[in-house]
């Protein structure tokens, strides 16, 4: 939809587009990761904090690449005042929530973690749609809300299979 411009974003270069659903097949799939290496964490008695150490420590990395390895770094204007509140922020706007993900993640099943998941492009959509800096269309919004129908199904018959077989060898 971005390619042919149906997205709402028919303004934009078909390099920018590239670039743009590159970055969030990226950025998707390192969620995905993160989502399915935290439960298995959880499922071997790793507690939430192991795994936000882990998953901020992964998250430190990429974003010291990204501010490093990508451009200029804005670091060397800030003063420690400056320092302390991003600091701060990443704190209270990253970790935290982080944290919260990973208790979550320990008490819930796989069929929940998915479904909760699967809901976020929506999510993302009308939040994006509340703020109006971002253009929106019925195209996205019809493939958001496909997506997470046929997500939901998968995980819903992947669940459903594998309590089949478990009937099965009892």
């Amino acid at each position: 939809m971005v390619l042919s411009g149906r997205a709402g974003t028919a303004s934009i270069s078909l390099s920018d587009a590239v670039f743009g659903l590159t970055l969030a097949a990226c950025s998707g799939l390192a969620i995905t990761a993160e989502t399915v290496f935290a439960k298995r964490m959880n499922e071997v008695d790793i507690s939430a904090t192991g795994v936000l150490a882990l998953r901020f420590v992964m998250i430190a990395l990429v974003g010291a690449i990204a501010v490093f390895g990508f451009g200029e770094s804005q670091m060397g204007d800030m003063d420690g005042g400056e320092i302390g509140l991003v600091t701060l922020k990443i704190l209270i706007l990253m970790v935290a929530p982080l944290y919260l993900v990973g208790k979550g993640l320990a008490i819930t099943s796989p069929l929940t973690t998915g479904i909760v998941a699967a809901f976020g492009p929506t999510v993302v959509f009308f939040m994006q749609a509340a703020e109006g800096r971002v253009p929106t269309s019925y195209w996205v919004l019809a493939a958001t809300i496909l997506y997470v129908v046929l997500t939901c199904a998968s995980l819903l018959l992947r669940t459903l299979r594998t309590a089949g077989k478990r009937r099965h060898k009892i």
